[in-house]
């Protein structure tokens, strides 16, 4: 079972992940969280595989473990990208629990960094903690982006002819945002006292701060270097409304990208601009020339990933950089050691090899499910969507989500992205069978 909550940030690391599951003999429940629980209700035991174990996901983790599934799970946010041991620690404290940890079976880490910190907070079950790296980070090889993303990369060719510089944008994008995500973080954190409430305000408000100081940056670079194409990409999580409002006063040359991945604009672009993002550690597997604006008088919770670009404090150091032929600092072996202690990858093994042949050697097996099966329930699962489409629902339901279903999923799931991205890597034998609206079952012919 492999749920997914952002589509822009997981639809193709989780169908890497689940193509090499189904070379290793699974069938796979794909799609977004409520179609998987539907097959988790009519199709356990399984192994499912989810994003994180917050504190506040106990009971949907009983209810997993309740239909005798095994649990593994690998946080999405990583934890690879913080400063210090000390902001990596504060990470999981609402990331996890001794609760949840007693009541899953396996958690993967990003690599040795993140593995060590799980592994002292919960000694207990260290034995339940593996570093076999992310998915995500597969797709920052330059073989599989090539292959994932070759329509992408042709489109990109050509729509940029004369290449672009690709900015990447993280942040807090307004007051409003802040506010949001305040009241989601205050819900769901359980703030215990004041000094909690205190602290994670002052976090948000230099949040904002940056990335004010980052937007008029990138537009005085665009001002200020009019020969350059410049593309900016947002983060999947920041608001959209924000970014419209953005857009009226982007200079000519500056081109907003949101409907691709990141792996193919940083494959198409001449260097990357970025700041405390993990797109940086990708930008650098992909060889790419990278600055990191890192103003003074800011606090970088997610500091580890500025070092691996150059280093610009105001927007004439960035324009600088940019007519620079100073070479990316790729090359630094200091800095590739300390990437591959953040982060377990090969050049020889994908992460997602690893974990599937684990999974398949580690799991109980389901050998009741047959596609007839599957297929019976398609029918009843869409015909009840059919009509409770017919019914409006009004809901006093105070709304905690910090994004609605339409920003998190976009235009959702299809059946033919799914058979392109499996074609991409000449792998036919498939079937796919949509259970429900974003919901899909894959089994090897």
């Amino acid at each position: 079972f492999v749920p997914i909550e952002v589509k822009n940030r997981e639809f193709h690391p989780k169908l890497f992940f689940s193509y090499y599951c189904l070379k290793n003999n699974f069938s796979v429940f794909f799609g977004n969280k409520k179609s998987i629980l539907r097959a988790v209700k009519n199709f356990s035991p399984g192994t499912y595989f989810h994003k994180s174990i917050n504190v506040t996901d106990i009971n949907h983790i009983i209810n997993i473990k309740d239909k005798k599934n095994f649990y593994v799970s690998l946080d999405e946010e990583g934890g690879f990208a913080f400063s210090n041991v000390e902001d990596m620690s504060k990470f999981l404290d609402h990331r996890s629990s001794k609760k949840n940890m007693k009541l899953v079976d396996k958690i993967f880490t990003w690599g040795k960094f993140d593995e060590k910190i799980w592994k002292k907070k919960y000694l207990k079950y260290s034995k339940k903690i593996i570093n076999f790296g992310a998915p995500r980070v597969d797709l920052w090889k330059e073989k599989n982006v090539k292959k994932i993303y070759n329509d992408e990369i042709e489109f990109l060719n050509l729509k940029y002819e004369k290449g672009f510089i690709l900015i990447l944008s993280s942040g807090l994008t307004s007051i409003k945002e802040l506010k949001k995500v305040y009241k989601y973080d205050s819900h769901w954190m359980k703030f215990k006292n004041e000094k909690q409430k205190t602290m994670r305000l002052k976090v948000l408000k230099n949040d904002l701060k940056l990335f004010k100081m980052f937007l008029q940056t990138v537009f005085e670079v665009c001002k200020n270097n009019p020969n350059y194409n410049f593309v900016i990409k947002p983060h999947p999580t920041e608001s959209k409304e924000d970014w419209i409002n953005f857009r009226k006063k982007f200079p000519k040359n500056l081109f907003f990208e949101d409907k691709f991945e990141t792996s193919p604009l940083i494959h198409c672009s001449n260097m990357v601009i970025q700041t405390s993002s993990s797109t940086a550690l990708q930008a650098f597997m992909l060889k790419k020339k990278i600055i990191s604006y890192r103003p003074k008088n800011i606090y970088f919770q997610r500091d580890f990933s500025n070092y691996f670009g150059s280093i610009a404090f105001n927007s004439e150091q960035v324009s600088n950089l940019i007519k620079s032929k100073k070479n990316h600092i790729k090359k630094d072996k200091k800095m590739y050691t300390k990437l591959k202690q953040r982060l377990n990858f090969s050049d020889k093994f994908d992460n997602c090899s690893k974990i599937a042949r684990f999974l398949y050697a580690f799991t109980p097996k389901n050998k009741s499910i047959n596609l007839s099966k599957v297929i019976i329930y398609s029918f009843i699962f869409q015909v009840i969507d059919f009509f409770k489409s017919f019914v409006l629902f009004k809901s006093k339901k105070v709304d905690y989500s910090n994004r609605s279903y339409k920003e998190k999923m976009q235009t959702g799931i299809k059946k033919i992205d799914i058979l392109k991205f499996f074609s991409s890597l000449n792998f036919n034998k498939i079937k796919v069978v949509k259970i429900c609206n974003d919901g899909f079952y894959l089994t090897n012919k």
